[in-house]
């Protein structure tokens, strides 16, 4: 069931969850839906009191928007509408992407990136959520090259 209006003024539960997760992902949508009608900087700032590391609300096409208490990042989607072929499987992908480069390098920044690279690989592509439609390595280094992000 959906937070009552008063759940998402005091949201005592859904701190009592969170409060020990290292990374917290959400969409807008599902962040507003829990926390009622907020801004990303509202939002963020309570996830961050309660404790996470990095919150990430992502935002489908616009993007992510990345943060943690020192620094806040707004990482756009790459290409964004232009070569839509199938969306399915892109924020998980996004969110694989995201973890998978998160442990090695713990630079948000960074992960949101190679998220959103291997996002991009993903919808440009159809066919569902199959292993020979994720990308290698290689093929996300390109798409950060070709939109000028720094290899690390």
């Amino acid at each position: 069931t959906h937070p009552s209006e008063e759940e998402k003024k005091e949201p005592t539960l859904l701190k009592s969850y969170i409060a020990g997760f290292e990374v917290v992902k959400a969409s807008d949508e599902d962040c507003r839906l829990l926390l009622g009608d907020r801004s990303d900087e509202e939002i963020v700032d309570i996830f961050l009191g309660w404790g996470v590391k990095t919150v990430l609300i992502t935002q489908g096409p616009k993007g992510v928007f990345v943060a943690t208490k020192e620094k806040r990042y707004r990482i756009p989607a790459f290409n964004g509408e232009k070569e839509v072929i199938d969306r399915t499987g892109a924020g998980d992908s996004f969110t694989a992407g995201f973890l998978v480069e998160y442990l090695r390098s713990r630079e948000p920044e960074y992960s949101a990136y190679y998220g959103s690279a291997v996002a991009n690989y993903i919808i440009k592509r159809s066919g569902g959520v199959l292993l020979e439609r994720m990308p290698v390595k290689e093929d996300v280094e390109k798409i950060l090259k070709q939109n000028k992000v720094k290899l690390k």
